[in-house]
């Protein structure tokens, strides 16, 4: 048997992580489409509309619909229910030789969901080992990655926030555990690693308009072997320039994500000059605006000088733009390359 064929995905945003398989596009008209190929259509939903968009979800997927919370609201934990949804951390599921269990939320004690002890997910692993019998093998669906694979993360200074519990069960048990599925960190994001014979695939996407979803297309089959394949879907703002006409960029620009009229005339000007290249580096370029509180006037400065990522800035490059740009922005770039020379330093101290 082949549990995830190509018709089975696995999605997942800053609080969410989600596995589902779709068998045909006739999902309900509330949904947006935002993009087609030959062999798949690509939908965006929020939770913030009237009926369950996980049952509707499950109903078109061979094995229903598996999720578990992330660790930003204890609230949205409730909206994982209904006919052929599970909730994993609480529900595991045996298919075919395969137990799948969850781990919600987080060790590194982030927000509401962020509380549990590394000796909570050690106790629940443990457990799971028991249960397994000689044929069977386990896959995990964690929000957290494990400690050192795929989980460094950069909001509060770069640092490796996985769990050392998960870390230490895989290195123990690696024949019973072919696969790992986890977010969290979205720096880590569209990415997968192996740790010694089990697969750990980071499907988390930064949570704003100018970055790509990440999917993990996984084939796994019965004896546990795993062939993964990242897609990316288009970003809000990236759809904006490949879908709409040129004359309602702008607009759109304003509306749709919130630019000024002069940082919309920014991004056109940028797309003109850069294509597809400016969509790639587009994600580094906001951690430069609001990691570092970069205006967007000076994060196209940097970027029109090969920069993209806070490393790359030097003490000339600084000087130079600090003559040439506005006064409105100058008080930012001074505080931003404040910000930049601290993180660079910190591991000198």
């Amino acid at each position: 048997m082949r549990l995830r064929t190509r018709n089975n995905s696995f999605y997942s945003s800053g609080g969410w992580d989600l596995f589902y398989g779709t068998k045909s596009s006739n999902l309900p008209t509330k949904y947006k489409k935002v993009g087609e190929d030959q062999k798949y259509i690509y939908y965006y939903f929020t939770l913030g509309i009237s009926y369950n968009v996980f049952e509707k979800l499950a109903r078109e997927a061979r094995y229903g619909l598996a999720a578990v919370a992330g660790n930003d609201s204890y609230v949205e934990k409730f909206w994982i229910r209904g006919e052929g949804v599970y909730e994993l951390h609480s529900t595991w599921l045996i298919i075919g030789p395969f137990l799948f269990m969850g781990l919600e939320g987080s060790t590194c004690g982030m927000d509401p969901l962020g509380h549990y002890t590394e000796g909570d997910v050690k106790f629940r692993l443990e457990y799971a080992q028991r249960i397994l019998n000689s044929q069977n093998k386990l896959v995990i669906v964690s929000h957290t990655p494990p400690r050192g694979v795929l989980d460094r993360a950069m909001r509060f200074g770069d640092e490796a926030i996985g769990s050392l519990a998960l870390r230490d069960f895989l290195e123990e048990t690696q024949k019973s555990v072919p696969l790992v599925v986890c977010g969290h960190v979205h720096r880590c994001g569209g990415m997968y690693e192996r740790l010694g014979k089990t697969v750990v695939v980071n499907v988390s996407s930064h949570d704003d308009p100018f970055s790509r979803a990440n999917i993990a297309w996984i084939l796994l089959n019965e004896m546990g072997d795993v062939k993964v394949e990242m897609v990316a879907l288009p970003s809000p703002i990236e759809r904006v320039f490949s879908v709409e006409s040129e004359g309602r960029w702008l607009d759109l620009l304003q509306a749709k994500v919130g630019l000024s009229k002069a940082e919309g005339t920014l991004f056109i000007e940028a797309f003109k000059k850069y294509g597809e290249k400016f969509f790639e580096d587009l994600p580094k370029l906001a951690s430069l605006k609001f990691r570092y509180g970069f205006s967007w006037d000076n994060v196209f400065r940097f970027y029109a000088r090969g920069i993209s990522v806070a490393e790359q800035i030097t003490d000339s490059v600084y000087q130079e733009i600090l003559r040439q740009t506005r006064p409105i922005h100058r008080i930012h770039l001074k505080r931003g390359y404040a910000k930049v020379k601290r993180y660079l330093e910190k591991d000198r101290i």
